[in-house]
């Protein structure tokens, strides 16, 4: 099974798969999605608004995973044997809140299913390269 393939199973089990009661990592959850709640009545997020959000959501989901991967006391040796991407995958699960918040904001500022798309492409091509900056 390739990673992107194991990538895509722990996205398809959300918070309910095996390990769902697992403590989650404490993030401040971004609810202002598509909509912020001001004096009583809702607005649509600007598309500046919505872009900052997305990226300070990418910045929390990137940062989660890769201080699970690499506070994992196996993280030097994964490395060293090319590993580091079933710990990528591990981290996934604790960092579920966060990463499930920025797949349903991208989804709603760039359209259905572009979430997904996103973290199992760009978003995860660059956590190995953050993980090796952090092996320096």
């Amino acid at each position: 099974m390739n990673f992107m393939m194991i990538v895509g199973v722990v996205l398809s089990l959300g918070a309910s798969g095996p390990g769902a009661d697992a403590e989650p990592t404490p993030i401040s959850l971004h609810t202002e999605f598509a909509t912020d709640f001001v004096g009583g009545r809702s607005h649509r997020l600007s598309e500046s608004e919505s872009r900052a959000l997305i990226n300070r959501l990418v910045h929390d989901a990137q940062a989660c995973i890769v201080d699970k991967v690499s506070d994992d006391p196996d993280f030097r040796t994964a490395a060293q044997g090319g590993r580091v991407g079933e710990l990528i995958v591990a981290a996934f699960r604790p960092c579920w809140p966060v990463v499930d918040a920025l797949i349903t904001a991208h989804d709603r500022q760039y359209g259905s299913g572009s979430g997904e798309s996103f973290i199992t492409g760009p978003f995860l091509d660059r956590i190995p390269r953050v993980l090796e900056e952090q092996l320096r």
